[in-house]
């Protein structure tokens, strides 16, 4: 189940570039299967001033605990998503809640799978955290900084020694590895087109294309 959000073409699978009408929920899974210690976070979560932004908590099918906070995160963006995700982890660590939660579920399109649970809690008048605005910020800085850094590869690629070409391949293979990282089943061709373009976008060659295709496959 995917609470955070619908895609646009369901054909095409739940790939990070696809998702849209995003509804702020960030749902924070704990992968733990001492009961004594879930129970302990699902009670210091009930305690903490974070409560009242919870729509919902339940067991998880492997014994963990599920719960998700609705904010004003609503902007359709996979890094936008992944920086309103670690900010609610910064806040449960403020408030001494450190455990060790599934940094998969940063990611946009992150299902859920549910689970029976007599005792689920569910609020759907929960408060709406505000972080968008927090978030902007950084957002744009770190969006500003990936286009410099393109755009300064292509730059020392236009008058290479040789040393700057190796330099670029080096931040190419990055790249490469991220995409391929962010991957689901269902938008490998779309993928396949942003690994052959982010080569040619630094200027670099077809054979450089072809070596990340190779590595993507």
């Amino acid at each position: 189940v995917f609470f955070n959000n619908r895609f646009h073409d369901r054909n095409q699978g739940a790939a990070i570039y696809l998702p849209k009408d995003c509804h702020g929920i960030m749902v924070m899974d704990l992968d733990e299967y001492d009961e004594s210690y879930v129970r302990s976070i699902a009670n210091q979560i009930r305690d903490s001033s974070l409560w009242q932004y919870v729509l919902f908590m339940f067991r998880s099918p492997s014994g963990g605990l599920k719960f998700a906070i609705k904010t004003d995160v609503t902007k359709d963006d996979n890094l936008f998503h992944t920086l309103a995700y670690e900010k609610i982890m910064k806040l449960l660590e403020r408030m001494d809640i450190t455990c060790e939660f599934d940094g998969n579920c940063k990611n946009i399109n992150r299902g859920t799978y549910l689970t029976h649970d007599e005792k689920a809690y569910y609020n759907g008048n929960c408060r709406t955290l505000a972080l968008a605005e927090r978030i902007q910020k950084e957002y744009d800085n770190q969006k500003r900084s990936e286009r410099h850094s393109a755009e300064m590869m292509k730059l020392q690629l236009a008058n290479s020694d040789g040393t700057d070409v190796e330099r670029a391949r080096a931040w190419y293979d990055k790249e490469v590895q991220k995409i391929i990282n962010c991957t689901v089943p269902g938008f490998r061709h779309q993928n396949a087109y942003i690994v052959a373009v982010t080569a040619f976008s630094i200027g670099l060659d077809e054979s450089d294309a072809l070596r990340g295709l190779y590595a993507y496959k």
